[in-house]
């Protein structure tokens, strides 16, 4: 991930033995900007600037890891302290203080994709159910039956005539609910025994059925109202997260 910033590069040579104190000058005053430099030459060097590499490398990954929690949580990572820095930071001290940052954001960025995931699936179930809200049907007997297979939904008016003519060879009714303009709310039964022919017939003829998880029973109205409860607990959890 990449984090762009106008900045300007000029180069330095210091004694090594001054390396320490430069360093802490610069990055105490936000000036300093570290970068891995092995892709600058195809050779591996031993010594002291191949440690000073690693060191880089390493500081390098840490501010990664951090700027992708800030960037996660949203917020604003300040400036750098006005006082230069009395010591290096000990990569070894600080990683597992970032673990558990990264472990922590983790847990709770995860419970809010849940949530979040939660929130959209009661809306759409609210969504299904609400051109079939003012009709006066308990779900639950529908779809607990033994003998009948039913199917409740949307259907474009033009499509009614067909989805006779394609049921014309087994028993079966077709009840109009209330029919608009261009869409019509109705409920197909017949016998479990042709299920297979009555799901093909609704999917020919464009038949939108209302699916509803086995949680919800009562009057289309009332599930509608125990989804609203529901939403606004996810909601709560949510802000709460």
């Amino acid at each position: 991930m990449f984090y762009p910033q106008e900045m300007t590069e000029i180069e330095m040579i210091v004694p090594a033995k001054d390396i320490v104190s430069v360093t802490k000058i610069l990055g105490g005053r936000g000036f300093f900007q570290q970068a891995d430099s092995n892709y600058l030459s195809s050779e591996i060097k031993q010594g002291t600037a191949n440690v000073w590499q690693e060191k880089a490398v390493a500081y390098a990954g840490l501010e990664r890891r951090l700027q992708n929690i800030i960037q996660t949580l949203g917020v604003d990572e300040g400036q750098p302290p006005k006082t230069e820095f009395g010591a290096m930071v000990d990569v070894e001290a600080v990683r597992p203080v970032i673990d558990q940052i990264e472990l922590e954001v983790k847990k709770v960025s995860d419970q809010l994709t849940v949530e979040s995931k939660r929130l959209e699936q009661l809306q759409s179930t609210i969504n299904q159910i609400e051109p079939v809200s003012d009709i006066e049907l308990d779900m639950g007997s529908i779809r607990n039956s033994h003998f009948l297979f039913s199917i409740l939904g949307t259907i474009p008016v033009a499509n009614i005539e067909r989805l006779h003519t394609s049921l014309d060879r087994i028993p079966f009714v077709l009840l109009t609910l209330r029919q608009g303009t261009h869409e019509a709310v109705v409920w197909l039964g017949g016998s479990k025994n042709n299920q297979d022919v009555l799901e093909r017939a609704a999917r020919s003829a464009y038949l939108n059925p209302l699916s509803l998880p086995d949680a919800y029973n009562g009057t289309p109205t009332e599930i509608i109202a125990s989804l609203k409860e529901n939403i606004l607990k996810v909601q709560k959890n949510i802000e709460s997260l």
